[in-house]
């Protein structure tokens, strides 16, 4: 190509071949094939850049389609890897929090294989990817219950707690829809980690599916019919959070009337 065939703007004009390949037009595709389609030519305002670096188009595409409606948030965390270095702590955890949730979507060992999506609606059973690093991204940032941990342990510990649950609760896993992959249950329980975690791996120096479902079965019955029927958002994902933290209590040994030798 010839340097004159090149986009070039001068004199207050851009200039650039009707090569339909020599741009992309990172927001508006809609418009513009409708304009095209028109009998008559109309006036299609933009903002062209010429030779703009990958990183700063994805950085565009992002600030657009973060505040447009309609586009689903889970695509802005699956592009993080992709902005400019310049990234604060918070957008570092969830970036983190987003290969997490990779990687548990594709290992077919984890309890999330397949039930992590990005581009469309979960269905039932199913979790946005927008929703796991809301739950999650809190136990990976500084001072989170795995921040000390690599992300290779972090995702193991994740697929422990999750089968340990699946195991401990199996007529609740036997449903169509378990309540834990949906997001009363994932919230309740992301949200009663920390204080299990703690415990256990505080305790024993371990934190292995077998040891988190026997300490959930020790906690006793939960009431997940009663989950099933108290709707989605934070409260409840609270109330049910505080049922796991009664139990717990009251099976924790700080928990019990201590035994008196008589």
């Amino acid at each position: 190509m010839s340097r004159s065939e090149e986009p070039n703007f001068s004199n207050g004009t851009l200039h650039a071949l009707s090569d339909p390949k020599k741009g992309w037009i990172i927001d508006g595709q809609h418009r513009w094939l409708a304009a095209r389609q028109l009998a008559q030519d109309i006036p299609l305002p933009i903002i062209a850049f010429i030779d703009l670096p990958l990183a700063a188009q994805v950085q565009h595409f992002v600030t657009i389609n973060r505040e447009a409606r309609g586009v689903p948030s889970s695509l802005y965390l699956d592009l993080l890897k992709s902005l400019p270095k310049e990234k604060t702590l918070g957008d570092r955890a969830k970036e983190r929090t987003t290969d997490i949730a990779r990687l548990l979507n594709r290992d077919e060992e984890s309890p999330f294989y397949g039930k992590i999506v990005v581009l469309t609606s979960p269905k039932r059973g199913e979790l946005s990817l927008t929703n796991f690093v809301r739950k999650v991204e809190p136990v990976i940032r500084k001072g989170g219950a795995l921040a000390a941990f690599k992300v290779d342990t972090q995702v193991k510990v994740i697929s422990n707690y999750f089968n340990g649950i699946i195991d401990a609760y199996p007529d609740e896993a036997e449903q169509s829809t378990p309540i834990f992959f949906r997001p009363i249950g994932f919230g309740a329980f992301m949200n009663f980690f920390p204080r299990f975690f703690a415990a256990i791996f505080g305790a024993k120096k371990s934190f292995t599916r077998e040891l988190v479902r026997r300490n959930l079965v020790e906690m006793g019955d939960i009431s997940f019919d009663v989950w099933r029927n108290m709707g989605t958002g934070t409260q409840a994902e609270n109330t049910a959070a505080q049922e796991l933290e009664t139990l717990f209590d009251r099976d924790s040994p700080g928990g019990k009337e201590p035994p008196i030798e008589l």
